[in-house]
């Protein structure tokens, strides 16, 4: 009778195979742009989480219990996939209104600059993360137009337009 098992090089072909594919599927998601990156990106995560389920014993994250590893890597990929589920699942049209430009301020942090514009909408101060085009090119006074979107989940997000 033959032995179940893995043969381990060749899992170490395959894993060498699908971390290219991976790779690649990563930069094409963000040549391509659109909710089609959210997609390639959200299947990126959920293929990985399966190939790290299916050869557990090979591919494995130093813990106390297997426990700890497998609860981690579920809370990880839920908060990840959370923001790009609700764009790839928002079908509704979008509704525009729009907001005058209070202030702008750029937040440094350790990795990446955040770029935000303040205005006031529906009688409040609100805040707005925006590309560092978008901050370049708006001025205090300005009126911008927000997109809001809901999707099918419930989530409700927004853009600034021109």
């Amino acid at each position: 009778m033959k032995k179940k098992g893995f043969n381990i090089t060749k899992v170490n072909k395959n894993l060498k195979t699908a971390d290219s594919i991976l790779a690649f599927s990563n930069v094409a998601a963000y040549v391509i742009g659109g909710k089609i990156k959210f997609l390639i990106l959200i299947s990126i995560l959920l293929v990985t989480y399966a190939i790290y389920i299916r050869f557990y014993p090979y591919i494995y994250i130093e813990t106390r219990t297997k426990k700890t590893s497998v609860i981690f890597a579920v809370l990880a990929i839920s908060f990840s996939i959370v923001l790009p589920l609700n764009v790839v699942l928002t079908f509704d049209k979008p509704v525009h209104e729009t907001v005058t430009i209070t202030d702008k301020d750029v937040n440094t942090g350790d990795s990446a600059n955040s770029y935000l514009l303040y205005g006031n909408w529906k009688g409040e101060e609100a805040e707005f993360s925006v590309s560092r085009s978008t901050y370049k090119e708006t001025s205090i006074g300005d009126v911008k137009k927000i997109c809001i979107r809901k999707s099918v989940l419930g989530l409700e997000y927004y853009t600034i337009h021109k």
